[in-house]
């Protein structure tokens, strides 16, 4: 279970100054976002040409009519083609956005505000999906990074880095952060464990030709066969084993006395650069509640999310889920405080306003709902029902 209860209630205390912004060491390319839009009538398959050796890697297809919005860096070449004959090029250029339209004779740079709308002025930029994919080895490994929405533990916009097959369970490495995480990365790594040491606490040391690094952590041995065998941990954005990613072609991990075992890290830059970026985001919000006010709340970690002040009202809490529903208040410090339960059909009449934020939780404590009341909003019905964690 993702968020930890704070059951004793505390009072509803003024917020505590924000905290520094992270700030992160890793140096990285800014990425672009470009839209390329098909007008030719039919799919067209698009391909990166891989700055390591200059080959051909293919990427993605776009539907006949249809348009992508793809994140890229400067200088980036793209190839799009029919039938395994190229149409056109586009190399990537920094301006922060782009476009670009393929044509059945070739291609040319579209102005933006041509291209389509992307969202309103203003509109949230973690809510809009996207990914990044390394070119595959042999073996069909590769490092991908997507940003997401969350509607299943309701955390919001979520970041994933990932090293493994697409559209399979084979995979060796996993990292998550969330808009609901605060930015705090969970990671898992495969190894052999003996699983009667399931949860035990380790050091497991990373280490390449150039340095090496220790991440504390725990074994993990799943009870989904979807999930994977090996070390747990949680790090921020400015853990040295982020550089040492960066920098090494191969990464050799274990604890002390067990097996070492190696993972590829070549062609991670742009994928981890671009979930670097997204958990720094995230981490950024939580460190400041002025910022974070004016973001929809999502369930997640104590400490991540705040009330602040605003317009006092009274408003109706319904708990209309079919559920049993626990009430928590994050008050200004970030902390869960439980003012109420409710079973199905129950209400609640509370005294609150426009800047707090309400967590509802089921039975074994997991977040179903998050909330913030809006000015002159008389009630709230919860209606989603828990996606099914199980006791916990």
């Amino acid at each position: 279970m993702r968020m930890f209860i704070l059951a004793v209630f505390l009072g509803f205390t003024s917020l505590l100054p924000a905290k520094p912004s992270m700030a992160l060491s890793i140096v990285r390319p800014e990425l672009v976002s470009v839209r390329f839009i098909n007008a030719t009538g039919q799919p067209v398959d698009y391909y990166l040409i891989d700055p390591a050796d200059g080959s051909i890697k293919p990427y993605s297809t776009i539907v006949a009519g249809g348009s992508v919005d793809q994140e890229s860096w400067e200088g980036q070449v793209w190839v799009f083609g029919q039938n395994q004959a190229e149409i056109t090029r586009y190399q990537t250029t920094a301006d922060a956005r782009q476009a670009f339209t393929i044509g059945a004779n070739g291609g040319a740079v579209t102005p933006v505000e041509d291209a389509g709308g992307r969202g309103p002025p203003g509109a949230d930029p973690m809510l809009q999906p996207t990914s990044l994919s390394s070119p595959a080895f042999g073996d069909g490994f590769s490092w991908t990074y997507a940003r997401y929405i969350d509607d299943y533990t309701n955390f919001g916009p979520t970041a994933t880095l990932s090293f493994s097959v697409p559209e399979t369970d084979n995979a060796q490495f996993g990292a998550t952060c969330s808009r609901g995480s605060g930015g705090m990365i969970d990671m898992t790594i495969a190894a052999r464990v003996n699983p009667a040491t399931a949860g035990s606490e380790v050091s497991v040391a990373f280490s390449s030709d150039k340095r090496s690094t220790t991440v504390n952590g725990v074994i993990l041995v799943p009870e989904s066969s979807e999930a994977f065998t090996g070390y747990g941990f949680q790090s921020d954005t400015r853990a040295p084993v982020w550089n040492l990613f960066r920098e090494a072609a191969e990464v050799r991990y274990g604890i002390q006395g067990g097996e070492l075992v190696n993972i590829r890290t070549t062609g991670i830059v742009q994928p981890l650069d671009a979930f670097i970026r997204d958990c720094a985001t995230f981490a950024d919000e939580a460190a400041d509640p002025a910022r974070a006010a004016q973001l929809d709340p999502f369930c997640g970690y104590q400490g991540t999310r705040r009330s602040t002040g605003g317009q006092p009202l009274t408003l109706r809490l319904i708990n209309a889920t079919g559920e049993y529903r626990a009430l928590y208040w994050v008050d200004g410090n970030g902390q869960f405080v439980q003012i109420s339960q409710l079973n199905d059909g129950e209400y609640l009449e509370v005294q609150t306003s426009t800047g707090h934020v309400w967590d509802f939780t089921d039975g074994p404590g997991n977040c179903i709902e998050a909330f913030r009341p809006k000015q002159g909003q008389a009630t709230y019905t919860m209606t989603r029902q828990s996606p099914g964690f199980g006791p916990e």
